[in-house]
């Protein structure tokens, strides 16, 4: 069934195909970006609780946070930070 009334079956597979290989494209561009940001809450923790346990999360709060604080983070925060940085 097309997603609109305008667009053929035909046309809605070529363009479904296109956002899957986009999909595919972008997962194979950051695979060091994606294993950084899984450092952070490893790495983190405890400096989120200390310096951002008032900060609600959500739309990079606590990343920001982490990144105000960042003179007084622990060394491995700190690190796992930097890898985020392109």
């Amino acid at each position: 069934m097309p997603i609109c009334g305008r667009c053929s079956l035909a046309r809605v597979s070529r363009m479904k195909t296109i956002l899957t290989v986009l999909a595919v494209f972008a997962c194979t561009l950051a695979p060091d970006q994606s294993r950084a940001r899984s450092d952070v809450p490893k790495y983190c923790k405890a400096d989120l609780q200390r310096f951002c346990k008032d900060v609600r999360a959500g739309s990079s709060r606590l990343l920001q946070c982490l990144k105000t604080n960042h003179r007084l983070l622990s060394p491995e925060c700190a690190q796992a930070l930097q890898k985020l940085k392109p």
